[in-house]
């Protein structure tokens, strides 16, 4: 028989289409960022947003709104790493000392990684007393008191960068100093209005290749009002989580048995990885720079148009109707004044009028 080699066939198939698809699709996502910071406003990658123009029912006059959404995709050109450390001892002069050793440390592999001193700098964040509870005994009670035990002492380290590829070495550098926690990666652009400038141009170009469609079917277009506005979206806000495990319980009978205690079930620690998910493409008019393999920061430019249409040549045929009723109109009351004035000037005789 053929159908067991063909059911094989078709099971080998989904499975190759699964793994090209890549195991991200096969979960449900939660927004998240990059380094040690999660952020709290996500932003949704599943809009599907295909641009038409409706056009109203009356096109003898009416009004139409019309938009270009453009996503402009930028290298950032500035990045500043931030790296939070602690220091803890028993006296504050040596948890000082300690903390500007590890920093020290951190310096040398900087500039090793050619990061310049200028490039760097230390933010003080806190140095404060830390306690611990110490139960003292008397004969008949206890009593916990609050004790000093040190101190801790906290510093964060800005680095600034230009070359996104530098971050590696900067790691390399920090662990080497016992340095762990990467708090965040800002990215910053240095020329918003240009690429502002060149967002706001193509979509000129798309609002007049539409209205152009209007001219086409013969409809007037006449602007009346105009407006724009951008978002923006950092690489950190485009990161989303997901965990690359299956799940299966084909082995446990039914849900109830978890309930009742009958299985102890003991689950694996799945670890929670990130990705990159940039804005999709299919809800915008034009995406300039589509390509790239590093994160870039996103410009979600829109330009709105409001028009108000006429249909030419209905409206070359209601001219003519009026015309041609004004041109009856004024007729009419001519007519009627001159009869009017015959009247005026030989009125009608009656019976009591002598010759």
């Amino acid at each position: 028989m053929r159908i067991l080699p063909l059911l094989v066939m078709l099971v080998l198939s989904f499975t190759a289409l699964s793994q090209t698809m890549g195991n991200a699709n096969q979960q449900v996502y939660n927004t998240s960022t990059a380094a040690n910071v999660h952020n709290q406003n996500p932003v949704s990658n599943n809009t599907n947003n295909n641009k038409r123009v409706e056009l109203p029912i009356n096109l003898y006059h009416s009004n139409v709104n019309l938009q270009a959404e453009i996503l402009y995709n930028a290298k950032p050109s500035t990045y500043l790493a931030i790296f939070a450390t602690t220091q803890e001892g028993e006296k504050a002069e040596d948890v000082d000392r300690n903390m500007n050793q590890r920093i020290e440390t951190f310096k040398r592999g900087l500039t090793e990684a050619g990061i310049s001193s200028s490039q760097v700098f230390v933010d003080f964040i806190s140095l404060m007393p830390k306690y611990e509870m110490q139960v003292e005994k008397k004969r008949f009670s206890k009593t916990a008191n609050e004790v000093p035990i040190g101190f801790q002492l906290k510093k964060n380290i800005h680095i600034s960068f230009t070359d996104g590829k530098v971050l590696d070495k900067i790691i390399s550098a920090a662990t080497a100093a016992e340095i762990y926690d990467l708090a965040k990666v800002e990215v910053s652009m240095s020329d918003s209005k240009k690429a502002l400038a060149e967002c706001r141009e193509e979509a000129m170009k798309i609002i007049k290749e539409k209205t152009k469609v209007f001219a086409d079917l013969g409809i007037k277009t006449t602007p009346l009002s105009i407006g724009d506005n951008f978002e923006t979206y950092y690489p950190s806000e485009n990161y989303e989580s997901y965990v690359a495990a299956a799940y299966d319980y084909s082995q446990v009978q039914s849900q109830q048995q978890f309930k009742v205690g009958k299985i102890a079930v003991k689950y694996a620690n799945k670890d929670r990885t990130v990705f990159y998910s940039r804005l999709p493409y299919d809800q915008f008019d034009t995406v300039i720079n589509p390509d790239f393999i590093e994160p870039p920061i996103q410009i979600h430019y829109k330009l709105m148009v409001q028009y108000q249409i006429e249909n030419i040549e209905l409206k070359t045929k209601r001219d003519a109707d009026e015309e041609r009723n004004r041109q009856h109109n004024e007729v009419v009351r001519k007519d009627e004044l001159r009869i009017r004035e015959l009247q005026a000037q030989n009125p009608p005789k009656t019976c009591c009028d002598k010759n």
